[in-house]
Parts: C-alpha cells; structure tokens; sequence
C-alpha cells in the first residue's frame, strides 16, 4: 500500500525459463490475471492503484526436479522439489 492508500498488485511467476523464453500468449495471460486481481480487489471496496502498478515478477528456477514423481503418480505423496538455483533480474519485471 502507497501513502495515498492505494494497494498494488505484485504476481510472482515462477518458471524453469527464462523471461526471454516467454512468448506473446503467455505474456498477455499474465496481463489478464492482473486485470482481474484488480477488478476482483476493486469491486471488495479496496483502492488499487491504476494498471501502472500492476506487476508480474519473474523468477527462474534454475534445475528444477520433482524429486519423487514416481510415488506422486503412484501414491498420490506430497510432492518434492529441488532446484540448484533461482535467478531474479530486476530488469525484467514487467508491467500489464
């Protein structure tokens, strides 16, 4: 929340991908979802700033595995990941 009260909206996207690697129809979906976090915070009666404060934020796992698929599909187990590294660039947020 700002100092005039208003919320903004911050979607983290997790991926094995790059942002780079992102094409066009993924890219508008994401500005969809947040058009709707808007729409759904504006109609409860919260102040939302307007779409230039509406954010997706990327991160990369880097060698990310589902370490007991097997027993996942099997037996329905919790699932269990790991991953050898997560990337951010700041430069790659980007705006709805």
């Amino acid at each position: 929340m700002d100092s005039n009260g208003k919320s903004h909206v911050f979607d983290y996207k997790t991926s094995t991908k790059g942002y780079g690697d992102y094409d066009t129809t993924k890219k508008l979906a994401f500005a969809y979802q947040l058009a709707s976090y808007m729409r759904i915070l504006k109609k409860n009666g919260v102040m939302v700033s307007d779409s230039k404060n509406a954010y997706i934020i990327p991160i990369q796992l880097v060698n990310f595995q589902l370490t007991n698929k097997d027993d996942v599909i099997q037996n329905g187990a919790e699932p269990q990941f790991s991953y050898d590294d997560v990337f951010f660039d700041e430069n790659r947020i980007f705006e709805d």
